[in-house]
């Protein structure tokens, strides 16, 4: 008996939003002024792995996150450079990614991003529509699967 293969594909359904952000300034101290820019409290979990398909090695990359039960909403940020790797390529001139989990809508992600500007050492602050690029589809399901995984661990 020859074993079968499955293939699955993994769609991601939670409505998202993104936020690039050029920022020199380590995680955790960039992490600070986004907490209190936006009056949110972003609390460090476990690095984000990824595992370099080319060279088999696991990158490690900041992640922290907040659940906002009043406006029921996710927001993660993400360093998007570790030590020899970036983390969303065709974002490579980002330091952080935000991804608001925001299936009510209830955030104003221009609004967000405006407060993030305000922030002396912040270079650049946009929204970005990831939706036309390469592999965008995976980053969010590897956000959104590293998610559960930390708050399976609380």
């Amino acid at each position: 008996m020859t074993p079968k293969k499955i293939k699955f594909k993994i769609n991601s359904t939670r409505e998202y939003d993104l936020i690039g952000v050029s920022c020199h300034l380590p995680d955790y101290r960039a992490v600070h002024f986004f907490n209190k820019n936006l009056d949110i409290r972003l609390v460090r979990a476990d690095d984000l792995i990824w595992i370099g398909s080319e060279e088999n090695t696991e990158n490690h990359h900041s992640f922290y996150y907040w659940h906002d039960n009043l406006h029921n909403a996710t927001i993660c940020c993400v360093n998007n450079r570790s030590k020899n790797h970036i983390l969303f390529l065709p974002l490579k001139n980002f330091d952080f990614l935000f991804v608001v989990f925001n299936d009510a809508h209830r955030y104003d992600i221009d609004e967000m991003s405006d407060q993030l500007r305000k922030i002396p050492q912040v270079i650049l602050a946009n929204k970005i529509d990831i939706s036309h690029m390469k592999y965008s589809e995976d980053f969010i399901v590897q956000i959104d699967l590293h998610l559960d995984k930390v708050w399976g661990n609380r």
